[in-house]
């Protein structure tokens, strides 16, 4: 790929996930629902957003094993190299 050309493979994986991830919150609430009771709906709810935020603590912990303590620092390296150069 041509440096500058954009890629639509990120936006795409984000999307899949997204509508994955929602998709299975969907079935963790129709899994703890119960019935048409207030009660009942709010217990899928609870259980949906417990899925949730174990999902979004699980990513979270991936990236930050993922991520290199200097990463930052050598992008703003590359970047004022860049910036005087010009």
């Amino acid at each position: 790929m041509a440096k500058g050309q954009p890629s639509t493979v990120p936006p795409s994986t984000r999307m899949v996930g997204a509508t994955l991830g929602i998709a299975m919150l969907g079935a963790v609430y129709a899994a703890y629902a119960q019935g048409d009771a207030p009660q009942g709906m709010l217990d899928g709810l609870r259980w949906a957003y417990l899925g949730g935020a174990a999902g979004e603590l699980g990513g979270a912990l991936i990236a930050l094993m993922f991520t290199r303590a200097n990463s930052m620092a050598r992008e703003a390296a590359e970047l004022d190299g860049a910036l005087a150069r010009r």
